[in-house]
């Protein structure tokens, strides 16, 4: 349980006689650990962390405890508003038999490009950053003139941080001018390029090879089992799955049963995939709707991928978000 992340957003200004109000957003109570039973009864604190540090969302671990991202925000008042930044990134583990925290490795590198991590393998983390070529002001970053200029002339990197080297090295590079879009998992990562070919590289190699071509670049949502799941080239709300062994391309019609929105995946499983495939809901009459119950299931990644709509039902006690 933790406070939303706020890094790197604007909350704007108001002067005196408006209605609303500002915040720094840089307070906020303490992140906590809890543990539950499987089926979530039981539930207990276990562990509270520094309430001056904000945790990032992305939580690892291994045998001996969990890794997080710690860091403070920093709050900087400018002309349209507060501008909210982080400094001293740290990651950190906690030891979940003794509830010892140790910093493993500072996350502030060099440079002008802001990480973010986003995966890791063996003993070492990947990030993922956007490279303007210069340091920018956070009034360029949330200028609606400004932004699509410098955004259309940076990249997105990613870089990887070997643990017992400290030493952070880039590794791929992506023209953010073109549509391209990439997943990383584990040591893999996956390319969608504005070419239409879909490619991988392998961060413990450094092999890079085309898995096949499309019409035009797709956006990859994840990968389930041994295939990548991206948008359907035909415009609608299902999936395509490429084969990463193959190359092969296949199409999957499910969709979310109520709406047909998209099918919203949670977790994915040795062999089944947690998805939301259903909703409750109020029809607004303008187009609308009022979600009121999240409807979870399991499936087989064989029936996901065949299109066959044979979700386990999850009983549900609230609204499921």
């Amino acid at each position: 349980s933790k406070m939303s992340d706020n890094d790197g957003s604007m909350q704007m200004s108001f002067s005196e006689g408006d209605s609303g109000s500002s915040s720094s957003g840089t307070e906020g109570s303490a992140a906590v650990l809890y543990r539950t039973n499987l089926d979530g009864t039981g539930r207990e604190a276990v562990h509270t962390f520094d309430p001056s540090l904000s945790l990032e969302d992305l939580v690892l671990g291994d045998e001996s405890g969990i890794y997080v991202v710690t860091k403070k925000l920093t709050a900087e008042q400018g002309n349209e508003g507060t501008y909210i930044n982080s400094a001293q990134r740290k990651l950190v583990h906690l030891d979940l038999a003794t509830g010892k925290e140790q910093e493993v490795c500072s996350l502030d590198f060099d440079g002008f490009i802001s990480w973010r991590l986003v995966d890791c393998y063996d003993r070492t983390l990947v990030l993922q950053g956007t490279d303007y070529g210069r340091e920018v002001s956070n009034e360029e970053l949330f200028s609606d003139d400004a932004y699509k200029d410098l955004y259309e002339n940076s990249q997105t990197v990613f870089a990887t941080v070997a643990l017992d080297s400290s030493g952070l090295e880039i590794r791929y590079r992506q023209d953010n001018k073109d549509r391209n879009y990439a997943q990383v998992e584990g040591n893999m990562l996956y390319a969608s390029n504005a070419d239409g070919s879909v490619t991988s590289y392998d961060f413990r190699t450094g092999e890079e090879r085309e898995l096949c071509r499309r019409e035009d670049s797709s956006y990859i949502y994840c990968k389930i089992g041994n295939k990548i799941c991206c948008d359907s080239l035909s415009g609608d709300d299902t999936f395509d799955y490429i084969d990463i062994d193959t190359g092969e391309i296949s199409h999957s019609s499910l969709v979310n049963q109520s709406l047909g929105w998209s099918l919203d995946f949670r977790a994915v499983l040795d062999s089944e995939v947690l998805a939301i495939y259903d909703y409750e809901y109020i029809n607004n009459g303008d187009g609308s709707y009022e979600i009121t119950r999240y409807q979870y299931g399991l499936i087989s990644q064989e029936d996901l991928f065949a299109g066959n709509p044979n979700f386990r039902k999850i009983n549900m006690i609230g609204r499921g978000e």
